[in-house]
């Protein structure tokens, strides 16, 4: 068995749940520890956030088009004259704020969560437009290959390549194994005993994009990626048993197509 992966059994695995999938949607779900984040100073420096979580995914569909399907809805929904009025308004009616100075969200900050360029502010148009275009520099896939098992790739499913971190056990082990794909439904089944990681402040632009992602139910907000260890992917299931397992969970509004994902 050759494998580019760590864990041959993970990586075959997958691999048996992909061909199993073959010609039919590819939902996918796992349960998983979150790696968390080391917060806090002193005594309160602790690992938060590292809940073990069950997801379902649609996965093993065409990334690109996924992202050209962002970047289209986006743009029909920037072709309205009162667009950014409208996500002005529409953000003050919700309460957000620039969480940094407690100023209200303008104009400029929409027209940037859009189409900025700039560091620090640049636009999901932007991201979206770069990474079809190959030049999105902003991304982490150079320390990423294709999962292969005896020389066929795994679709939906990438290894770790790059240098790693020794000093935290929970920074990425080259050779691990990580599935991607859109989060359809999730579920906290064990909270981290530290709790939840603590809360973050975000700035106008980056508050607006996510409220946007949200309001458009736009697929590239849902796409994650999630690493698959052995012991801790305990309930890998596949197709429409995945998918029937959650809708009893907290499934997430406006699936987004499969005829537009699937490659």
């Amino acid at each position: 068995m050759g494998t580019n992966a760590k864990s041959v059994r993970v990586a075959v695995h997958m691999a048996d749940m992909v061909e199993e999938a073959k010609g039919s949607p590819r939902f996918v779900g796992f349960a998983t520890r979150l790696a968390g984040e080391v917060q806090g100073a002193g005594a309160l420096k602790m690992r938060r956030g590292d809940h073990v979580m069950e997801y379902t995914l649609l996965t093993g569909f065409s990334y690109l088009n996924m992202v050209q399907r962002s970047l289209d809805t986006l743009t029909a929904a920037m072709a309205s004259p009162s667009f950014v009025s409208d996500m002005v308004a529409a953000l003050a009616a919700d309460g957000k704020v620039d969480e940094g100075t407690g100023a209200a969200i303008t104009a400029t900050d929409v027209i940037d969560a859009c189409t900025g360029t700039v560091r620090g502010r640049k636009g999901l148009l932007t991201a979206y437009s770069e990474t079809l275009a190959g030049t999105n520099e902003s991304t982490s896939e150079h320390v990423y290959d294709v999962l292969s098992v005896d020389g066929s790739d795994v679709a939906g499913c990438k290894v770790y390549t790059g240098a790693g971190n020794a000093a935290d056990p929970k920074a990425p082990v080259p050779g691990t194994v990580y599935l991607a794909g859109v989060v359809i439904a999730s579920k906290c089944v064990e909270k981290s005993v530290n709790g939840d990681k603590l809360p973050t402040k975000s700035g106008a632009v980056a508050v607006t994009k996510s409220f946007i992602e949200r309001t458009l139910d736009l697929p590239a907000s849902r796409y994650r990626t999630f690493r698959l260890l052995p012991g801790e992917a305990v309930s890998l299931k596949c197709g429409a048993t995945s998918f029937h397992a959650a809708e009893g969970g907290s499934v997430k509004p406006g699936v987004v197509s499969i005829e537009a994902l699937v490659a």
